[in-house]
């Protein structure tokens, strides 16, 4: 007998006034973006990111595809579909002063937060942590993807133990085709390590990045590409990476 159709998966929609919540945080304002946190009224929260630029330069944008908005909406579409893990991309719209905006759901605590409320004192969380930040930065490289502004504030890391890391705030992302994987993996590891360094020494409970947290976080990455590509197969393997 066959098996029943597994049902289709249905995603929560966002509110259809996401602009006309009381804000109850906000993430970032200034002259590019503002981002906030509102709530649908059913215990679910939502974030609004709104692109500030004048009127004028966003309508000529829009009507040549190159908006950030657009292209955000480009690579959600293309990074989930090369199972990418990025929080979705529910919604967005024109206000009534020209300037475009997106909403996504609200996943959780930014890895930078979680490392400026000490999450390096528990061992526990930042042996999830590490194999996760890995394990996304990973799946960049091996959909042949370069993320031009892969930092920690820009890896969610759902709440509490529960939920994966994902990826937010897409509009640095291009395409690393016909380009060597190191020339897109260098900058990418440079900037997340220096951003994570940063945030770990501005917590309170100060915690410094070990070695053995690096060594978990490129295991996870390596494990990410069904082979290792571009002739990295003939690097020095460290023991931990072996099978």
């Amino acid at each position: 007998m066959d098996k029943p159709a597994a049902a289709p998966v249905t995603l929560d929609a966002p509110p259809h006034d996401p602009l006309g919540r009381a804000v109850l945080h906000t993430f970032k304002d200034d002259a590019r973006t503002t981002v906030w946190r509102v709530d649908d009224g059913a215990a679910r929260g939502w974030v609004v990111k709104r692109y500030n630029a004048a009127r004028w330069a966003q309508a000529w944008r829009r009507a040549l595809r190159c908006h950030p908005a657009d292209r955000e909406r480009r690579w959600d579409r293309q990074l989930r579909g090369n199972r990418v893990p990025v929080v979705r991309i529910a919604g967005g719209g024109v206000d009534d002063q020209g300037r475009s905006w997106l909403v996504t759901p609200d996943a959780g605590p930014s890895l930078h937060q979680r490392l400026l409320d000490g999450v390096l004192g528990d061992t526990r969380q930042r042996q999830r942590l590490a194999r996760e930040a890995g394990a996304v930065t990973g799946a960049v490289l091996a959909s042949r993807a370069f993320n031009r502004d892969h930092r920690a504030p820009n890896l969610v890391t759902g709440d509490g133990d529960t939920g994966a890391m994902r990826l937010i705030d897409l509009v640095g992302f291009r395409s690393s085709r016909g380009a060597p994987l190191l020339a897109a993996a260098l900058p990418m590891l440079a900037q997340l390590n220096r951003s994570v360094v940063l945030a770990a020494g501005l917590a309170p409970r100060s915690g410094a990045v070990s070695r053995t947290d690096r060594l978990r976080f490129f295991r996870a990455l390596l494990a990410a590409w069904p082979s290792p590509p571009d002739g990295l197969q003939h690097l020095p393997r460290h023991h931990e990476f072996l099978p």
